[in-house]
């Protein structure tokens, strides 16, 4: 078997792992997507009651799970994706 061959059947493999790893992946959404949705078909989660004592709630800090080194900007005092 000629080098050629076997450069083409690595490079096969590595793509036919990553197809299975990425049909994998939609499968799982596709399963969440019909799992977690209510009657009137909109995603759910968990619930967590809030009050204030105005009429909105707002807070000084929130943590919105980005590094802003990554893609994320501060400008201005606004907090921009």
């Amino acid at each position: 078997m000629s080098a050629g061959k076997i450069v083409l059947i690595v490079v096969g493999s590595l793509g036919l792992i990553l197809g299975l790893a990425l049909a994998a992946g939609g499968g799982l959404v596709l399963v969440a997507q019909s799992a977690f949705r209510d009657a009137q078909g909109f995603f759910v989660s968990g619930t967590h009651p809030f009050a204030s004592e105005g009429y909105a709630i707002t807070s000084q800090r929130i943590d919105l799970g980005v590094n802003p080194e990554r893609g994320a900007s501060q400008v201005g005092g606004v907090f921009t994706l």
